[in-house]
């Protein structure tokens, strides 16, 4: 063989090999990229994952505590009412003399000249006490009226007016108006 097919040989052989070592480091490169590819997906996965699990557990969270705040939001308000429904049993309890001197200075919100005009109902139960509140209001007041929707206090009404003291009403005016400051008190945290 010649020197110069010897030298072709050894290129040609060497091309061969080279191709093939190129073509062996493709295979090791693309493979090497795509084991990298696999571990960004994984270690996005996980992220996405960690991510998914936070907001899950901040969901979670913040659905308990506001679930806490509702039940607590219902316990105070069935407390409020609790005390306000004691109030007015309270109330209806006073013993007579009391509770005739509590419809008197109501009565004594209302004008004499509407007093003229006036007809007063009360609980059957309560009217002897009334009776005695409208004479030591010492306005002339014209007649009391047994009214069987009526528990406890009493109604003042005239033709232009309507004064509702049933202690009921007097409670849930009272309430409306004043359960941010009872509350602050009762639930001051």
């Amino acid at each position: 063989m010649s020197l110069q097919a010897i030298t072709e040989k050894i290129i040609s052989d060497g091309e061969k090999r080279s191709r093939a070592i190129t073509k062996e480091a493709e295979q090791v490169v693309s493979g090497i990229n795509k084991e990298l590819e696999e571990a960004k997906r994984a270690e996005q996965y996980e992220q996405e994952t960690e991510a998914l699990k936070k907001r899950n557990e901040d969901r979670i969270r913040t659905n308990a505590e506001a679930q806490v705040k509702e039940e607590r939001e219902k316990l105070k308000r069935s407390y409020l009412d609790a005390v306000f429904r004691d109030a007015e049993e309270e109330l209806n309890k006073l013993p007579g003399d009391k509770y005739s001197k509590l419809l008197t200075d109501l009565l004594h919100k209302i004008t004499a000249e509407e007093a003229k005009r006036a007809r007063i109902k009360t609980a059957a139960s309560r009217r002897a006490e009334t009776e005695q509140a409208v004479k030591d209001s010492q306005l002339p007041f014209q007649k009391v009226i047994d009214d069987e929707n009526i528990n406890s206090g009493l109604i003042v009404e005239g033709e232009d007016f309507f004064y509702d003291f049933r202690f009921h009403s007097l409670l849930q005016t009272l309430q409306s108006r004043e359960e941010t400051e009872i509350a602050k008190v009762l639930f001051a945290d």
